[in-house]
């Protein structure tokens, strides 16, 4: 209630406020925290501290309130404001010549967050009103914000929130002068009902916590699911302080049938919302999130996981600030040494203190933020950090704008134009509505009608890791920038994890076995799959019986076998099978299994699919068969100790353990499985439960292997792969048995990177298969080349199955790229489309980059092709030569082994001709004629047969050797070629575990020289061969140019053999660049909106030179250089001083020896006549005193012209001093001879003997030696020196004498002065003198030129630049010295030269 009668008054007063009020304090102060001084000022406000205590001190003093809790995450909000203002007036572009300040205020508790925003924009400051700020950021909470918006745009002055997402606040109305950065809970609230309709969740439950944010936005929510057909159950209010409120939560929770819920809640309250709830078995529930709290990971407490595992919900998306992280990582105490705030946090990080206590240890300032983890030191991704960061672009654009001007005026809004000294809160706030811009980081800021900017989300998804760590993970996203319809898209192939105890997205799959389903083979499938496995279980059962009965039989007496002999073992076969049978029947007859199109998986294909009619009876099948398994495992467990004579309980009891496993395992498997993918799992699961195999060797694809190797890893079954390929086979924590003799993608992607790095390609296209293998490859490919600033102008996506309409789209956009080198990671069968369609339309003039999917694959390789893919550049696995392969294949026949697999079929199709099935006779309807038996291989010289350049081949041959050495490891307990042993382990023993474990261990060098072993990941040494396409004789060949190796420090080892590649676009290597490399003289410049590759080249700035091509950033100049006109080299800079050479100089230094000659002119003409009667008036000793000295005067200006040194430094300055105090000591003596020489006619008086020549030279010489001591003083303590000034000119160097100690400078000064302003005042009163003694109004005259002179030369000396500095002080030298002696010794000269008959004693004493 305080907090709003705050506010009103203070919009009382602010209504009443004129334009030039003086800008006062009201009320209470001191929230401000950080603050640093600049042209134009920004405020903040922030929560940095969030809970504030009341002490209640009775009716002694008034309530005491302090702060607790401090708030990591808004400390963070205000250090990204600070970074940003200096990242903004390091710009040299944005606000040139202006720099920004901030002030930023803290406050906990509503009320007091009110109080420091008043304080903000009503501070005294001692520039008055223009000390104001010009905006204010803040404040991330909704409510908060609209209490300081009132305030605020009473004032006109502009607030931008980071964080304040609550739609009221788009009221333009109400809320004028209020903007944000983050998008309103409007389009939040759109993202989530589109979130709900299109998983269908039609029936939803709400809870929300108190609050404007939450409530206003439940009720949005309501209105917009309304309109979608969505229903609320729901909707309850969470209230901290009101425990029934929880209570109620719960209990509607318990008996609720909606299973989706959304928390719409602030993170304070979900934090304590799930903190209760975690005491409470609510499970089933898919959990909703606002973007408020869905990327908080510090919920995830232990409790907590499971009911937060599956959470949904939409967070601000992850941006990149570059320089960010380094900046809030590097703070100190000593950074702000008198911020009390700063060191609360610092003791709260590192649990310290920085006053001595025996609680904690004691704060040094010098602990390492990077050790903390904390939401602060939390660098990892950037997100609502990201919108203050474009809040404080957002201000600084807009006053950018308003400064900016044309014609006179301003170019946006047309008025006239103004300086940084006028800008005004209510004059940015015009141009805040008009900005937009793109942030460094690539941010597009502007703002619609109601000051929202664009809507970017993206959708998070919780999962729990197996380590039981939470991992949120980016699934989809929601851009309003999208047409409709678009706007909210997953992402292709992610896994999602759901609420509600559920493992995956997906639940029953089909079951599909080979062939195209149709109604009976639906039926057949199943039920035939069912009752053959009762049959073959029900046999074990028997045999398990009969081991059981067979060691009673073996008992005195004992007749137990003729209880359960050979009628009785079939009887309890068929009795069992029967009970399955009848299953099957019950459904087939009720609800049996029917073909079904699944378009749950992909939208580009349909699945063809076996639906389960009843999944009663489908588990119904299973879990029978799972019951029998299970007798008959427990009676062959009860009889593994019987003697080894009837030892097959122990075999019984093995096989029902793989049984059982199997099956076990199966389960979530076959749920999981997507596709046509699940007839794999099946099948290996009815392979791995009839028999065990010690290893197998599979499979060709990725896609497969993944399958096989995550149904098989749980059973420990190593598989040895030799031509799956996808990196992300390598997870030993998914597939732990999985082996391969072919190199990982990841190191293909590192040859194919390196490759690229080689030939200095940094612009190049993708294409991959839309599989794991071209989406793995292409991603590690892409890491690798980032590295090396390569980029990845588009990715195409092809597959084998694609409509041609999708390859018409990846054909059309390699035809509109600019590229000319494409990597294509895509198996030939995928390729080969795209192949054809690239060679019809005629595309020439690319490099092809090839995986080894595809580069030695026959198909493509003919000369129709070579057009356009001729000199195609890829990596290969070696090959190699194995003898005696040959001849096992041409040795292959039917009639040798005729129930070998395949045999037949290829024996047909080689020899051409049919073979005759047992039975069969000979026809005349047979379109090949009948094999004699005599037949042999018609073509040896057919590709099957060339075993001179096996690939492929060789790495299924050391497969099976690596398993053989496993296996012989195992055996005979010792590697192959020790001593000959008998074995150590019984065959019937071998576990697949241990040759798993053996062929990790598997070390040997093969026939062909070559090491066969496993790295920790199962993957082999990478060795490639790279090919070259080359056309010779017409016909394509692949040719070996060159080899990469990896090494086993994780280096590599690249060799290209460049004069062997033969290039289709050419002799020499092709270029692929986005922009041309940056000449000499000229940086890049990332173009906004476009990859780093693509760039313009800029002139370097003044200063700068970038000495080589391509250069990022220009390098400045030493400070004694400049660059020269093409920015590529630095130049000396010119030096600078005042020279005789130059016509100023001989102009200054003629008229100093003119001076000078002048005055001994002068002299000889007063000595030469001295014996006349107006010498003796005007005291020839003084007058010959004051000629020296103005001789000396006019000689000084020389010591000024010239290369200044340590002594012409020291010279010029004293030896002026001092000549003009001699000068100014003799004229000040004339002045009181005339004085006195006045007094001494009145009679009675005798000043002329109190002031006599020795008087005179007493004033002329202490004068002079007070200046002296002066002088001396200053050459001691601190003398002038030659100093170089760089600030006049960036291409000059200013050499001059520094003076030292400006206070000796002006002392020497001031001392001049004050003789010459005593001569004035003695010369002035003494003007009106007779006539005969008028030399007084001369000395007056000239005094005044001279105080005239030097009181002009002040200001001429100070601003005058360079050497004009010293041209201004010879300047004021000569003019002084002219003064004096054309003023005081022209009239004398004039006389003695000119007009002799007035120099008589007669004249002088006459009057004139």
């Amino acid at each position: 209630m305080m907090g709003w009668i705050v506010v009103v008054l203070f919009v009382l007063l602010a209504g009443t406020k004129s334009e030039n009020q003086t800008c006062r304090v009201i009320g209470r102060t001191g929230f401000m925290e950080f603050a640093k001084d600049g042209d134009l000022i920004l405020g903040g406000v922030f929560a940095l501290s969030s809970t504030r205590k009341i002490i209640d001190n009775g009716y002694k003093e008034p309530p005491s309130e302090y702060c607790q809790k401090l708030n990591d995450r808004e400390l963070k909000f205000a250090r990204t404001v600070m970074f940003t203002m200096e990242e903004i007036n390091r710009d040299t572009e944005l606000l040139p010549g202006v720099s920004l300040g901030y002030r930023l205020y803290n406050g906990c508790g509503s009320e007091n967050l009110i109080r420091a925003t008043i304080e903000a924009v009503t501070r005294e400051d001692p520039n008055g009103c223009s000390g104001q700020i010009q905006a204010v950021l803040g404040h991330s909470s909704s409510g908060i914000s609209d209490d300081m918006n009132i305030m605020l745009s009473s004032m006109s002055i502009p607030q931008v929130s980071h964080l304040s997402t609550c739609a009221c606040l788009s009221d333009k109305k109400t809320y004028p002068t209020f903007f944000r950065t983050v998008p309103s809970d409007r389009f939040q609230i759109t993202a989530l009902v589109q979130l709900m309709k299109y998983f269908d969740w039609r029936w939803v439950g709400i809870v929300h916590s108190k609050g404007m944010y939450a409530r206003e936005g439940s009720a949005e929510f309501i209105k917009e699911a309304i309109k979608e057909g969505i229903c609320v159950e729901y909707l309850l209010t969470f209230d901290k302080s009101k425990l029934e409120t929880f209570d109620t939560i719960i209990k509607t929770q318990e008996v609720s049938t909606s299973k989706v819920v959304l928390m719409f809640m602030s993170f304070y309250y979900i934090k304590l919302f799930m903190s209760n709830l975690e005491n409470y078995n609510i499970t089933g529930k898919q959990w909703v999130g606002t973007e408020a709290w869905i990327m908080q990971e510090q919920l995830a407490s232990v409790e907590r996981m499971r009911l937060l595992q599956g959470a949904m919900g939409f967070a601000l998306p992850e941006a990149s600030i570059p320089g960010l992280g380094d900046f809030l990582l590097s703070w100190k105490p000593s950074d702000e040494p008198q911020s009390e705030m700063l060191k609360s946090f610092w003791e709260k990080f590192f649990d310290c203190s920085f006053s001595p206590s025996n609680d904690s240890t004691l704060c040094n300032g010098t602990e390492d933020l990077k050790t903390v983890s904390s939401p602060y030191t939390d660098v990892t991704q950037f997100r609502p950090e990201n919108n203050v960061y474009k809040a404080v672009y957002l201000v600084a654009y807009a006053i950018h704008a308003l400064l900016q001007c044309k014609n006179g005026s301003n170019p946006t809004t047309g008025k006239p134009c103004i300086d940084k000294s006028q800008v005004r809160p209510k004059l940015v706030l015009e141009h805040i509505k008009h900005v937009n811009f793109t942030t460094r980081n690539g941010a597009k800021v502007f703002f619609d009608e109601n000051g929202e900017s664009v809507a970017q989300y993206d959708l998070m998804n919780w999962q729990i890791k197996e380590d039981g760590s939470v991992e949120i993970i980016n699934i989809g996203q929601y851009d309003t920038s999208f047409p409709e319809g678009k706007k909210f898209k997953l992402k292709d192939n992610i896994k999602i994890v759901w609420g509600g105890d559920h493992k995956e997205l997906c639940f029953l799959c089909s079951l599909t076995f080979i062939g195209r389903p149709s109604e009976w083979s639906c039926m057949l499938r199943h039920t035939a799959f069912g009752i053959t496995f009762v049959l073959c279980i029900s046999c074990v059962l028997g045999k398990t019986i009969v081991v059981l009965m067979a060691f009673r039989a073996t008992l005195p007496g004992s007749n137990v076998m003729k209880w359960f002999g050979p009628v009785q073992q079939r009887l309890s076969v068929l009795t069992f099978t029967l009970v399955q049978v009848l299953i099957c029947i019950l459904w087939l007859t009720i609800n049996p299994p029917f073909p079904k199109k699944n378009l749950q998986y992909y939208k580009e294909k349909i699945i063809l699919e076996c639906a389960l009619g009843s999944p009663i009876g489908f588990w119904a099948v299973l879990g029978y068969i799972g019951l029998l398994a299970l007798l008959c495992f427990l009676l062959a467990f009860l009889a593994r100790k019987l003697p080894d004579n009837f030892n097959e309980a122990k075999l019984i009891t093995f096989s029902m353990l793989i049984f059982c496993a199997v099956w076990i395992t199966f389960i979530p498997a076959y749920v999981s499985s997507p596709g046509k993918f699940t007839v794999a799992v099946e099948i290996f699961a009815i392979l791995a439960s009839s028999f065990a195999i010690s290893a197998l060797i599979a499979e060709s694809g990725s896609t497969q292997s993944l399958t096989v190797a995550g149904a098989l890893g749980p059973f420990q079954v190593p598989i040895v792969s030799y031509f799956s390929t996808c990196a992300c086979l390598s997870d030993r924590t998914k597939y732990p048995t999985f082996f391969r003799t072919i190199p990982s993608d990841y190191f293909q992607a590192k040859a194919l990177a390196a490759l690229v790095k080689r030939f200095g390609w940094q612009w190049i296209g993708a294409i991959q298969s839309d599989n794991d293998y071209g989406r793995n490859g292409i991603q590690a490919f892409t890491e690798e080349v980032r590295r090396y600033g390569v980029c990845i102008a588009f990715v195409g996506t092809i597959l084998r199955t694609y409509p041609m309409e999708k390859i018409l789209e990846v054909v059309e956009m390699i035809k509109q790229s600019t590229v000319k080198v494409i990597l294509a990671f895509v198996p030939e069968g995928d390729f080969y489309p795209l192949m054809q369609e690239v060679v019809k339309q005629n595309i020439t003039g690319i490099q092809w980059i090839a995986s080894e999917a595809w580069i030695t694959a026959a198909r493509p390789s003919t000369p129709e092709m070579y057009q356009a893919f001729g000199g195609a550049l890829g990596f290969v696995v070696q090959k190699m030569a194995i003898p005696k392969l040959k001849p096992f294949l041409t040795n292959i026949s039917p009639y040798t082994d005729p129930s070998a697999a395949f045999v037949k079929d290829f024996w047909e199709m080689m020899v051409g001709c049919r073979l005759l099935s047992a039975g069969e006779h000979t026809g005349t309807e047979t379109m090949h004629e009948v094999c004699t038996g005599n037949e042999t291989f018609m073509n040896p010289q057919d590709v099957f047969f060339d075993v001179t350049q096996l690939r492929v081949s060789y790495n299924v041959y050391k497969a099976v050797y690596a398993i053989a050495h496993a296996l012989h490891q195992l055996v005979f307990c010792q590697p192959v070629g020790g001593k000959i042993m008998k074995p150590c382990l019984n065959l019937s023993d071998i576990q697949p575990k241990e040759v798993t474990d053996r062929l990790q261990r598997v070390n040997f060098r093969n026939q062909f020289g070559d090491d066969v072993f496993f790295d920790a990941n199962g993957d082999p040494p990478a060795s490639y061969d790279i090919i070259n396409w080359q056309l010779r004789d017409g016909q394509v060949q692949h040719v070996t140019v060159g080899h990469f190796t990896s090494t086993a420090d994780g280096d590599y080892k690249l060799s290209v053999k460049d004069k062997d590649i033969v290039w289709r676009t050419g002799e020499k290597v092709p270029k692929s660049m986005c922009s041309d490399i940056c000449p000499e003289g000229t940086r890049k410049a990332q173009i906004k909106g476009k990859p780093t590759c693509c760039f313009d080249c800029l002139p370097c700035a003044d200063g700068t030179i970038a000495n080589s091509t391509g250069a990022a950033d220009c390098t400045p100049c030493p400070r004694e250089f400049w660059s020269n006109e093409r920015k590529d080299e630095c130049i000396p800079k010119t030096v600078e001083f005042l020279t005789y050479a130059e016509p100023m100089g001989i102009a200054l230094s003629v008229v100093s020896l003119l001076g000078a000659s002048l005055s001994l002119v002068t002299m000889i003409v007063f000595i030469c006549y001295r014996e006349t009667p107006v010498i003796k008036a005007s005291n020839s000793e003084l007058s010959c005193f004051l000629l020296f000295s103005l001789f000396l005067c006019f000689l000084c200006p020389l010591t000024f012209i010239g290369r200044p040194t340590v002594w012409t430094c020291m010279l010029r300055h004293t030896a002026f001093g001092v000549t003009f105090a001699l000068c100014i000591s003799c004229v000040l003596g004339k002045t009181i001879v005339v004085v006195t020489a006045f007094r001494a006619t009145i009679p009675g008086k005798k000043v002329a003997e109190k002031f006599g020549p020795a008087q005179q030279r007493i004033i002329v010489c202490s004068c002079t030696l007070i200046q002296i001591v002066i002088c001396v003083l200053w050459l001691k303590l601190k003398p002038p020196f030659p100093d170089m000034v760089f600030r006049y000119s960036n291409k000059k160097i200013v050499l001059e004498c520094n003076t030292g100690s400006e206070a000796a400078f002006y002392a020497v000064l001031g001392y001049i002065g004050i003789l010459a302003i005593i001569c004035l005042i003695l010369a002035f009163l003494a003007r009106k003198l007779p006539d005969n003694f008028n030399e007084a109004k001369f000395i007056t005259f000239s005094m005044l030129i001279f105080c005239a002179v030097w009181i002009t030369f002040i200001p001429a000396y100070v601003s005058s630049p360079g050497k004009f500095t010293v041209a201004v002080e010879i300047f004021a030298i000569l003019s002084s010295a002219f003064g004096l002696l054309i003023s005081i010794f022209a009239p004398k000269c004039y006389i003695i030269l000119i007009k002799p008959e007035k120099n008589t004693k007669k004249h002088v004493m006459g009057k004139v």
